[in-house]
Parts: C-alpha cells; sequence; structure tokens
C-alpha cells in the first residue's frame, strides 16, 4: 500500500462506481441489484438492501465507500470475519482495517488516530466493541461518513440470528451525528426488513430486494426412517460429486465428529469445524478446505458466515436447521459460481429434539434463573471457583435440574443484568451483589419472546420440510418473493422426482416398505391407531402400540388395552413412524410442541372414507408402499410399457445413436450430461431397442458384466456392480456395457 493511499484515504480513490469496479476490484460487471443498491448508495440515501447469499452484498458498501469522500465504519459479528474480509482489501491494495476486543487498547487507539488522521478508507468493528463507554467516546472524535451494518438481520429479534449487542446501534448513530447508513442482508422477511428498519431508526430507508431466487440450485428434501438411511443419501451424493468441494451441516458439535467418523468407514475423508476448535486449527480446516485438499467439510453453523468459494456443487443438512432463514443462508453457499449445484435436506422429525433442547436451554424459565441466582448470591459477593458444569451438578444435588447449557445461558442473562462477571478461560464467576432472587435484572418477557420466536421459526422450517409442494416456490413465498416460473421449478425433488445420484443407486437408495396391506386399508389402519391413542403420546409410542408391543410406553398410557393394538404386527417400527411422518406431512395427522400425535379433521374424514386420500400422499404410496409380490409385477409391466414410459428424449437419442454418433458427442448436441446420455442407453436397450456399442466396448469388463447383470432390471442400483469392476471403469463405460448386456439378453 502506497504511502499516498495511507495519507489521503478519506478522498475518493475513485471517480465513478464504473471505474472503480474495475480498477479497485478488477470486475468488469456489477452483478442483478448491486448497481441499483449502490446508486442509492451514492445519492447518499439511507438503505436496506436484501440480496441472496452470494450476490456480492459486501461489494455494494466497500465500493460506494472508495468512491465516496470520507470514511466508512463496517459493523460485522464475526472477528474471524472482519478479518477475512480486511485482508482480501488490504491484498487490493485498498486503505481498510479492522478494530476488535482481541487487541490491546494501545493498539485500537492507534487505529481509532490512524482513521482521525485519514489512513483508512473502511474500518471494521464487531458491535460488542459499543459496550466499552471508553471506546464510543474515542469513535466519537471521527468524522464518519458512511455506517454500513452487515448482516443487519442481527439486529431483529425476529431474525434467525438476533445479536443484542446490534441493539446499541441506533445510539451509537446518534453519537455519530446520524451518517448515512447503510444495512445488508441476505435473509429478512417483511416483517423483519420492517423491524430492522426500526430498530436502526431508519425511517426514510430505502428498501432495495434484489430477488431470492437461485435457479441454478436443486433443491431436494429426503425423508430419512432411520440415521443409517440419511448416511447412505449422503455418501451416495458425496460419491456423485466425487473430488468436488461440499458442506455437511450438522447441528451439533457431537453430530459433526459421528458424521466425519461414518463417512471415513465409507472411505471418503473429511475435516471438521465447529465453535469449540481453537482459532488456529479452524483457520487451517477452513483454508485446507477453501484450497480443495480436503474437498468434504463437516460442520456446524459456526461455518460460512463471510466464506466466499464460488464452486461449491453441493450443501447438505444433516439435520433440519432452525429456521427457514439459516437453511437458504446455508444451502446458498453452494453454486456461487452460477453452475447447478445441490442442496440435500436429510429430515427425520427426530431432529425437533435436538432444536427443542437448545430452545428451551437458550431462553430459560423465571424459575430457572431465580434457581441459579439463589445459589451464586448464596455464596456471597466475591469471585467463586465455579461454572456452568459445577453450578449444574450443585443444583442436581439439591433437586434442580438444569443442563449446564441452560446455566451458561442464565449466566449471560446475570451478567448483562450486572449481577456477576464471567471470568475467561474458567477462572470462576464474580458475584457483585446480593440482589433479592425476585428483584434480579432480568427482561423475562424478552427472553420468553426470544422463546415464542425460536418454536415458531423452527415450525416454519418444518412445514417446509414436510410440504409436498415445489421446495423452489416455498422457499421464495417465505420471503414473499413471486417465482418466475409459476408453482414448479422444475429443478426439486417435488417437482422432477429422484435425482441423478440417487438414480444411480435407486436399489440402495429407495427401500420400499413391504406389507401385506393394501395402501389404503394401511392408511386407515394408522389413522384408527392415531385417534384411538387421543394425543396422550408421540409417534414412536404410536408405531409400537400398532405393532403390538408390551414397552413401557405402550402399557403406561393403556395403548396395550386398545383394539388397535398389534393390528399392524407385522411391520417394522422404523417404517411406521415413516409412515406416521408422511401422514403429518399431509395434514391427516398433527403434532402439539411435545410431539404428541392426534387426529386432524382431514384425517378423520379419510378414516371414515368421507374425503378422498390426499393426492400428494397417493403419489408418496405408489412409490413407498410396495408389497413383495407387486413388487416383482411391476418390474415386468414396466418393460412392456417402457416405450410409452420414456417419452421422446430417449427416441431422440435413439436416433442419434443409430447415426454413430459417440455418447460425448450425442450430450453436446443435446446439451445434456454424458451421463445422463448413458443413462438413455440402459432404458432404451431394456425396452428392446438395438444399436452398435462395438466401438467402446472393452472384452473383459463385458464378460464380467455379463455374469454380474444377468438378473440385472433397468431400475436396480449400479453401485453393486460398480464395487465388482475394476477402479478404472467409469459410471458412463459402466453403463455402455451394461447397455450392450441387456441387449444381448432381449434379443
Amino acid at each position: 500500500m502506497t504511502t499516498a493511499a495511507m495519507t489521503n484515504a478519506h478522498a475518493p480513490l475513485a471517480d465513478s462506481l464504473q471505474e472503480g469496479l474495475k480498477t479497485l476490484f478488477g470486475f468488469d460487471e456489477f452483478r442483478k441489484g448491486q448497481r441499483e443498491a449502490m446508486e442509492t448508495i451514492m445519492a447518499g440515501d439511507d438503505a436496506l438492501v436484501v440480496m441472496p447469499t452470494g450476490s456480492g452484498k459486501s461489494l455494494c458498501y466497500q465500493l460506494t465507500a472508495c468512491v465516496k469522500e470520507g470514511v466508512t465504519l463496517v459493523i460485522s459479528p464475526l472477528i474471524a470475519l472482519m478479518k477475512d474480509q480486511v485482508d482480501s482489501l488490504q491484498k487490493l491494495g485498498l486503505p481498510a482495517t479492522e478494530i476488535n476486543s482481541s487487541m490491546s487498547w494501545d493498539e485500537q487507539q492507534r487505529r481509532i488516530e490512524g482513521l482521525r488522521l485519514g489512513e483508512y478508507k473502511l474500518v471494521y468493528v464487531a458491535p460488542e466493541r459499543f459496550r466499552s463507554g471508553s471506546f464510543r467516546r474515542a469513535l466519537a472524535q471521527v468524522d464518519v461518513s458512511m455506517l454500513a451494518v452487515d448482516e443487519a438481520h442481527c439486529v431483529s429479534q425476529w431474525g434467525h440470528d438476533f445479536r443484542p449487542d446490534y441493539l446499541r446501534i441506533s445510539d451509537i448513530r446518534r453519537e455519530l451525528g446520524n451518517p448515512q447508513t447503510v444495512a445488508l442482508t441476505a435473509t429478512a422477511t417483511k416483517f423483519v426488513q420492517k423491524d430492522i428498519v426500526e430498530q436502526l431508526d431508519m425511517p426514510d430507508a430505502h428498501i432495495l430486494v434484489s430477488g431470492f431466487e437461485r435457479p441454478n440450485l436443486f433443491f431436494e428434501v429426503f425423508h430419512a426412517r432411520r440415521d443409517s438411511d440419511k448416511l447412505k443419501r449422503l455418501v451416495a451424493l458425496i460419491e456423485y460429486y466425487d473430488g468436488e468441494s461440499i458442506v455437511v451441516y450438522c447441528a451439533t458439535r457431537k453430530q459433526v465428529r459421528q458424521v466425519q467418523k461414518k463417512l471415513a468407514r465409507e472411505g471418503i475423508s473429511s475435516s471438521t469445524y465447529h465453535g469449540g476448535m481453537g482459532d488456529v486449527d479452524r483457520a487451517q480446516t477452513q483454508n485446507a478446505w477453501m484450497d480443495g485438499e480436503v474437498p468434504v467439510l463437516v460442520a456446524t453453523n459456526a461455518f460460512g458466515m463471510g466464506v466466499d468459494k464460488p464452486d461449491v456443487r453441493a450443501v447438505a443438512h444433516y439435520n433440519v436447521p432452525g429456521s427457514v432463514e439459516a437453511y437458504y443462508q446455508e444451502a446458498g453457499r453452494a453454486g456461487r459460481d452460477g453452475d447447478p449445484a445441490h442442496c440435500l435436506l436429510l429430515f427425520n422429525y427426530g431432529d425437533k429434539g435436538i432444536h427443542d433442547f437448545f430452545t428451551e436451554n437458550s431462553y430459560p424459565l423465571r424459575t430457572e434463573v431465580m434457581l441459579v441466582w439463589q445459589y451464586l448470591s448464596g455464596l456471597g459477593t466475591g469471585t467463586h471457583a465455579v461454572d456452568a458444569d459445577r453450578i449444574s451438578d450443585e443444583l442436581a444435588r439439591q433437586g434442580g435440574k438444569i443442563h449446564s447449557f441452560g446455566v451458561d445461558s442464565i449466566l449471560r442473562l446475570l451478567q448483562s443484568g450486572g449481577h456477576i462477571e464471567v471470568l475467561p478461560a474458567g477462572q470462576g464467576v464474580t458475584v457483585l451483589d446480593e440482589t433479592p432472587v425476585g428483584e434480579v435484572n432480568v427482561d423475562f418477557e424478552a427472553v420468553a419472546h426470544r422463546r415464542e420466536v425460536a418454536n415458531e421459526q423452527l415450525g416454519n422450517m418444518l412445514q417446509y420440510a414436510s410440504s409436498q409442494s415445489c421446495h423452489q416456490a416455498e422457499l421464495l413465498h417465505y420471503f414473499n418473493s413471486e417465482p418466475s416460473f409459476g408453482e414448479r421449478c422444475e429443478n426439486c425433488s417435488s417437482c422432477s422426482g429422484m435425482p441423478e445420484y440417487v438414480e444411480e443407486n435407486a436399489e440402495a437408495l429407495q427401500k420400499s416398505i413391504a406389507t401385506a396391506e393394501a395402501p389404503d386399508v394401511l392408511i386407515k389402519k394408522l389413522l384408527a391407531g392415531v385417534a384411538r391413542g387421543r394425543g396422550k403420546r408421540g409417534a414412536h409410542a404410536v408405531a409400537a402400540m400398532l405393532r403390538g408391543s408390551m414397552a413401557k410406553s405402550v402399557t403406561e398410557a393403556g395403548f396395550d388395552k386398545l383394539s388397535t393394538h398389534g393390528i399392524l404386527s407385522a411391520m417394522v417400527q422404523d417404517d411406521l413412524v415413516h409412515l406416521l411422518d408422511m401422514l403429518t406431512a399431509s395434514k391427516l395427522v398433527e403434532r402439539n410442541e411435545y410431539g404428541c400425535v392426534s387426529i386432524t379433521s382431514l384425517g378423520a374424514d379419510v378414516m371414515r372414507d368421507d374425503a378422498p386420500m390426499p393426492e400428494s400422499l397417493e403419489r408418496q404410496l405408489d412409490i413407498t408402499l410396495v408389497e413383495p409380490s407387486r413388487r416383482q409385477k411391476r418390474k415386468q409391466t414396466r418393460r412392456s410399457d417402457a416405450a410409452a414410459a420414456t417419452g421422446s428424449t430417449y427416441d431422440r437419442t435413439l436416433e442419434l445413436v443409430q447415426q454413430g454418433l459417440t455418447p460425448d458427442e450425442i450430450a453436446e448436441e443435446r446439451g445434456l450430461k454424458t451421463r445422463t446420455i448413458t443413462n438413455h442407453l440402459i432404458t432404451l436397450a431394456a425396452r428392446g431397442d438395438t444399436f452398435d456399442l462395438e466401438p467402446y466396448l472393452d472384452g473383459d469388463i463385458l464378460a464380467r458384466m455379463r455374469t454380474l447383470a444377468a438378473d440385472w432390471q433397468d431400475g436396480d442400483a449400479l453401485r453393486p456392480l460398480k464395487d465388482e469392476l475394476p477402479e478404472s471403469c467409469s459410471y458412463p463405460k459402466l453403463k455402455i456395457h451394461l447397455a450392450q448386456v441387456l441387449m444381448e439378453r432381449e434379443g
């Protein structure tokens, strides 16, 4: 960085947005929504900018800061995020710095003085810095021309990542003389947008929403009956995108470690990232993933904010996230380069319990706060060698039961209220006063409100995961955005059906539920079981009752005396729970806040034949409920009806292969992938069409394939064949040889 740049940083660094875009940042074109946002900022107006993850929000204030006169103060929630952005700006030769709590007070003062002297154009600070009165007084000496609030949803108690320190920003604005302010976020409903504007005291702000649609992302929701189903699906996805960058999100640190071990047992190497790791370890892990050294990263939601890697091909959620906002932000980290990418949500209602635990312990009840304060104040003022774990253990010995995670939340509330100071590095807790238990300075209404918001957000996420509607449209409607494609995107698992990576492993991944019951009879028996249960227990207890179990959960509820006890005794517990989940998704069954299931009025009508079965449920049942005897019949039927089922797209492939084009040439001609064309060849061969594959055949592989595929039928899994062939035999080559064997067999 030149001395001239350092000493004249407050002056504009470029004459126009277009010039600065090229000369300062090296871009030729603006992305969608950027120019409109920047022109509003250049006009001097306050603005709230809502742009999708990966669309270049940061550039909106970085470029305008460089083109405008003066200094821009950027409020950012994470030190790591600030450091990444400042490092990137400095590499471009732009005068930027950060001020955070990890620095000494002298270093903070030096940088503030540098600001006042015009050494910097952008300065990043974390909102917790505003707790310090001395820092605020020092900052007030700086002439701030623009205030940029990154991740602005953190200011809203209705947002998915509320941070109380953000509430100080409106006071900071006033102390700085109400500079022009631009707030930016990727995820905000209209309600949250309104709240952001109010909390930041920007009544005249322009609200600029550039749209939430991400047409290059394929959204898949998979309802997993058990954890092993999740793992199989995840492994298939990772193997499909072999060597490509993938993020796997888990709800807890423990699950991150477990999933990494499970992947290792499947021969997949991955790294882990979570908030419990040290700064150095997290940085090394992130850098290795960014550089492609370890393509698969298993992480909690501590990973991702501010990470700019354009070529992430898939983001998988091993557990359902706590909100639609969090899900869309995390899933949106896939495909930032505009190329197709996959977003997989592995859903099981059991995941709800994880978030219920988080909510209950993050937003404790008044009685729990009183219990902890009674214990601490009883120790007397002064410093005591206690922490959340020890307090939790002591309370348990006294008959109270609060998880250490909940105790930790209570300690933060008591510290915010001025009653205690939690010392760093486990050094203990200092009790500052002995306020009577009933008079602690805690806003219990605000805590209850946050608990209510968290439960509502989780409910919205569960509704999305359960919906049979277009997943893209559901997301856009949630954010009050109208889809450009109508109501069906044809680019999600609801609209398009089975993704290609599942097709290649269909038999292993699409396990059918074997039952001797006709589908309509089975559904009525399930509904009858729920109705007899009268909302007393959850899906697992109802399923156990239907199987005829005499487990404690069944007998204590009196379920063993019901007429429905044992009416589905031949079925498997996990299958019944999965079916009850399907009934919940179809609104025939509902769950209360405790997970207990009861029949809805629609469910009662279906059970009594007063209403037809919902079409969405019928579609699922056609795939999921298959009797063993019917399964073989369907395979035979598929072959005779194949020509009608495959359609003109297969006929076009047949025409081109019969003209002598190679699979690669056909793919190029048709604008498809080679693996799609080789899939076509298998289906064409299975339906009895013939074509010449001689130029592409390997004698050894063909001989092996004739043995392996002796009983193979169209729709069976390819993975078992692949495992028995040389590693050099790719999936496209496998499919060509399989098509040849099918033609020989059909002939």
